[in-house]
């Protein structure tokens, strides 16, 4: 039998759940943190434990997953500024570099 607080902390483990395949991590940690408060006061109960780990590995999964996507693509950037920054320095005071600050 459910107690209400119980119900409470697995639908809130579940909103965090779709909150991360959305990507809306914001609302991950809204969830999270008023979790939390129902956790400080009340005694959580052995097969509620395993089953909130089963969603919270998956949340953790769509964070991994999440921060390597993020650092791939910053990664990114970082190398192509560097490619447009060496082009400036090579392109400075030429012909093209003049035109092309004059477009901008």
């Amino acid at each position: 039998m459910y107690v209400s607080w119980e119900y409470g902390v697995e639908e809130l483990t579940q909103q965090a759940l779709v909150a991360a395949e959305e990507g809306r991590w914001d609302a991950v940690e809204r969830c999270y943190r008023r979790r939390v408060e129902l956790f400080r006061s009340n005694e959580i109960p052995q097969l509620l434990r395993c089953r909130l780990h089963a969603f919270d590995s998956r949340v953790y999964e769509k964070l991994r997953v999440a921060t390597i996507a993020a650092r791939c693509l910053l990664s990114e950037v970082s190398s192509k500024q560097r490619i447009l920054d060496q082009f400036a320095s090579k392109m400075d005071g030429s012909a093209i570099a003049r035109r092309v600050s004059r477009r901008m």
